[in-house]
């Protein structure tokens, strides 16, 4: 039983840096964090994390960034459309979240929200799953848009009938501008 309580002391003082504060990830958020973290969604993919920083920095000191990138698959290396900012004070946060939130960079409204609002979390988590796990929680009617299954019967057959016109004027280019 000691030897468990000197093996868990060794990994909290490993954990800790020089000045007894907790060293993170760069990716991990505290609750205290939270606080002072805003999420900004909705990003070109060609805004670059200069820009971000250079877009936030005004409002105050920016002690963190945490600009997301696809890790895996045919994505790899692109960005994910979203990023965190974290500022050294809650005010500082407050001033970026009510001045940038709705702006327009690159031709796209940015979402600014405080990292702590459940209901983002959660379009959060949505965002960063697969499709196929997107696809099942929109047939439950969860996520997205909710369809009764004879508007989502309606809607594929009404796509249906575009593709065959589409098809047809294809086949047929003479008769479609008679």
């Amino acid at each position: 039983m000691a030897h468990k309580q000197k093996a868990l002391e060794n990994l909290k003082r490993k954990a800790k840096g020089d000045n007894g504060t907790a060293r993170f990830h760069r990716n991990q958020t505290t609750v205290t964090d939270k606080k002072r973290t805003i999420y900004i969604g909705n990003l070109d993919r060609r805004v670059t994390e200069y820009m971000l920083i250079k877009l936030f920095e005004p409002f105050g000191t920016i002690t963190r960034e945490n600009y997301t990138w696809h890790k895996v698959g045919e994505k790899r290396g692109t960005p994910r459309g979203y990023a965190f900012i974290e500022y050294k004070t809650r005010e500082a946060c407050t001033k970026a979240q009510k001045a940038m939130d709705g702006k327009l960079c690159l031709g796209r409204r940015l979402t600014v929200r405080y990292a702590a609002d459940k209901e983002y979390e959660d379009d959060l988590e949505i965002q960063t799953m697969s499709a196929s796990d997107r696809r099942s929680l929109a047939r439950q009617g969860k996520g997205g848009v909710k369809m009764s299954a004879a508007d989502k019967i309606k809607a594929i057959e009404e796509k249906l009938k575009k593709m065959q016109e589409a098809q047809k004027k294809k086949l047929n280019p003479a008769s479609s501008s008679a």
